[in-house]
């Protein structure tokens, strides 16, 4: 078993995916409680400020897929928006993004690097420890 300030390290993982890709990811969190993920990478276009092109922000969005009138997540899909630096972009500190079937709190720490047309993530998917 391994821990990161307390939290359980579930999975611990690097992907290479081609750009206009996804990457597909099942976690196992306990007996019965299957978290499936969705990594996007999205790259919005330069805008001209001042007369000068700007990249936009980097950025993260986590949304969620349930039936109707449900709080089971059939699929959390993470977006990365605008993480293009050869050297990577990580999180600062890991970020809760569900809870367990046994109400402990499910966590994402996370880096992307841009590698020409591919995205490079390594992430930790943890559980439980503080918030």
């Amino acid at each position: 078993m391994m821990e990161v300030g307390g939290r359980k390290v579930l999975m611990s993982e690097a992907l290479f995916v081609p750009d206009g890709e996804d990457a597909l990811v099942d976690c196992f969190i306990a007996e019965g409680d299957v978290l499936h993920l969705k990594y996007q990478f999205i790259q919005e276009p330069e805008s001209e400020i001042d007369g000068v092109l700007r990249s936009p922000d980097a950025r993260f969005v986590v949304d969620y897929v349930t039936e109707d009138n449900s709080k089971h997540i059939d699929l959390l899909v993470v977006k990365f928006f605008n993480f293009n630096k050869t050297f990577g972009q990580t999180f600062k500190t890991p970020i809760p993004i569900a809870d367990s079937n046994q109400k402990e709190v499910v966590f994402l720490f996370a880096s992307v690097q841009k590698l020409g047309s591919v995205s490079r993530i390594d992430f930790q998917i943890m559980l439980g420890g503080v918030e």
